[in-house]
């Protein structure tokens, strides 16, 4: 004799709250509704109810990042309720944060992360388990045209225009170099439209290498995106992005292993831009990451030897400034292979 009401539906899903909504009842309750907002253990998480001939609602108090279950109820009277009409599901979105690391191993492939996703139906992207820089996953991304152009959607910053942070990634390209990636937000989360660009970075070889990029300082929203540019149509591999406090002890860049022996290798780098006042330190890390040579060099002096290293074996280059006690994190690495004996 109660019958429930239909189309449940949640708007301005924020980061804490949704707005309901929902068809009434043919039955007209007498005492309107009654709805509940759940999560996935069924767990009430916000309820409430309206008089009668009010149909919308406003859930608080939610978690972010969660998905929830709507469900809504007529009341006719007093020992008279209908049915629940539900489940509708809907997540809450994401709270900005300062800083994030992302890896992308924790996540079923092809699939993103919490918090991160392809926004749009154009181009492609998707995680992956082939060549990341760490495993087990890395990130695709690859536009055919420019007029199909992939945007992925990364995690809401609160800081995105301070002009106080960076984004630092490892980016390969995949099988041919060239392709470019810039570097954004997006104003509407939800829309690939509403993508702006603040700059590029290009995949310039077909191993990985670290690539840093500042936004300047403006009015930004809190949506940071990366789009493949589709020219050239060349895909794309991005692993360890980090949102970042720009240091004031910047890293070295460009390592090059000059020469290999048997047992040694010569190389170089180019200075930190923090012309540090105590140099660099440097070390050698077999394929378990231990170290087996390292050592220092004076200020401004970037040129380095390692020996003592075995003959035939994988090794990594990492080398960080020493900015009078102030260390900057580490470039690389850098692979290079031993000798023959």
């Amino acid at each position: 004799s109660c019958l429930p009401p239909t189309n449940l539906s949640a708007s301005n899903v924020g980061v804490n709250s949704a707005d309901l909504v929902w068809s009434p009842s043919t039955s007209n309750p007498a005492d309107g509704y009654q709805w509940e907002v759940r999560d996935e253990a069924s767990t009430i998480a916000a309820s409430g109810s309206t008089l009668a001939g009010v149909t919308t609602a406003s859930a608080t108090g939610l978690v972010d990042n969660t998905a929830y279950d709507l469900y809504v109820r007529a009341i006719c009277g007093a020992e008279d309720t209908s049915m629940w009409a539900g489940p509708m599901g809907f997540t809450t979105s994401c709270a900005s944060v300062a800083t994030f690391s992302e890896d992308f191993d924790g996540v079923a492939t092809p699939g993103f992360p919490a918090c991160w996703a392809k926004v749009g139906t154009t181009g492609s992207a998707s995680t992956q388990t082939s060549n990341p820089s760490s495993a087990p996953n890395t990130m695709y991304i690859y536009a055919s045209t420019t007029s199909s152009l992939p945007v992925v959607r990364m995690q809401s910053v609160s800081n995105l225009g301070s002009g106080t942070h960076r984004f630092r990634f490892n980016m390969r390209a995949n099988f041919t170099v060239g392709g470019i990636i810039e570097i954004g937000y997006l104003t509407d989360p939800d829309n690939d439209a509403t993508f702006t660009s603040l700059g590029s970075v290009t995949a310039a070889a077909l191993t990985y290498s670290e690539y840093i990029f500042a936004p300047p300082a403006g009015s930004y929203s809190n949506h940071p995106a990366f789009r493949h540019t589709g020219a050239p149509a060349n895909s794309v591999l991005i692993d360890d992005v980090r949102w970042e406090a720009i240091p004031t002890c910047e890293a070295p860049t460009a390592l090059s292993v000059d020469s290999v022996a048997a047992d040694g290798a010569g190389f170089s780098w180019t200075g930190s831009t923090s012309a540090p006042a105590n140099g660099y330190q440097w070390e050698v890390r077999d394929a378990g990451d231990a170290v087996v040579a390292s050592g220092t060099t004076a200020a401004g002096d970037t040129i380095a030897e390692a020996s003592g290293l075995t003959p035939e074996t994988n090794y990594s280059l990492y080398v960080r400034s020493d900015c009078d006690g102030t260390l900057s994190t580490w470039a690389g690495p850098e692979a290079f292979y031993t000798g023959y004996c």
